[in-house]
């Protein structure tokens, strides 16, 4: 069951407040989420353990791939601090 509503700008409470309504945090990254993907046993009954393993697989794959990655933004913030 979803939780009950709540009125107003969550991103504007503090992490206290959002704790007593009840609010929790979403996974900020592909491999928080794919961590809680394969923590879900709801999830892998209803997809079959096989298919969540290749997904999960697939996910973790992408994931380091993008890891790999250098960015502009850090470019920009770190190469010119040399």
């Amino acid at each position: 069951m979803p939780p009950s509503p709540v009125r107003g700008n969550v991103a504007a409470l503090t992490a206290e407040e959002r704790a007593e309504l009840g609010v929790e945090q979403l996974p900020a990254t592909l491999i928080e989420a794919l961590n809680e993907f394969d923590r879900d046993e709801f999830i892998r009954e209803a997809l079959g353990h096989h298919v969540c393993a290749k997904y999960i697989e697939a996910n973790k794959r992408e994931w380091e791939e993008y890891s790999e990655q250098v960015s502009e933004w850090e470019i920009r913030q770190y190469l010119n601090k040399i």
